[in-house]
């Protein structure tokens, strides 16, 4: 099984036509969510954590139009950061609960 590293978003493969089984694409480069190509997410009062320390980032939003994160928290992380917002616009965030800033925990990138 492939793993996916951060900065390979990439190189994940596109599988529009199929069902998104979790063993399609290998081990991807997040322990929660993984988000590609979404125009209006809205996720309200969610709460992530795991039972064993995961090196991973939390959550990656890629190719995102309109994300809104609304009470919504992640409570543990190994490394940062603990979301990747990777060619996401119109992010906007209200009653964000993360383990450290959002300033350390969220890395926009293009």
């Amino acid at each position: 099984m492939n793993y996916f590293p951060v900065d390979s978003l990439r190189s994940i493969t596109e599988a529009a036509g199929a069902y998104p089984e979790f063993s399609m694409f290998g081990e991807l480069p997040c322990w929660a969510l993984y988000v590609r190509h979404v125009k209006g997410l809205t996720l309200k009062n969610i709460k992530l954590s795991y039972l064993n320390p995961d090196f991973r980032t939390a959550c990656i939003f890629d190719d995102v139009n309109t994300l809104a994160l609304n009470g919504f928290s992640v409570k543990d992380y190994k490394n940062l950061p603990v979301i990747i917002l990777n060619n996401t616009k119109g992010y906007k965030a209200t009653r964000l609960m993360l383990p450290v800033s959002e300033s350390k925990a969220v890395r926009m990138q293009k």
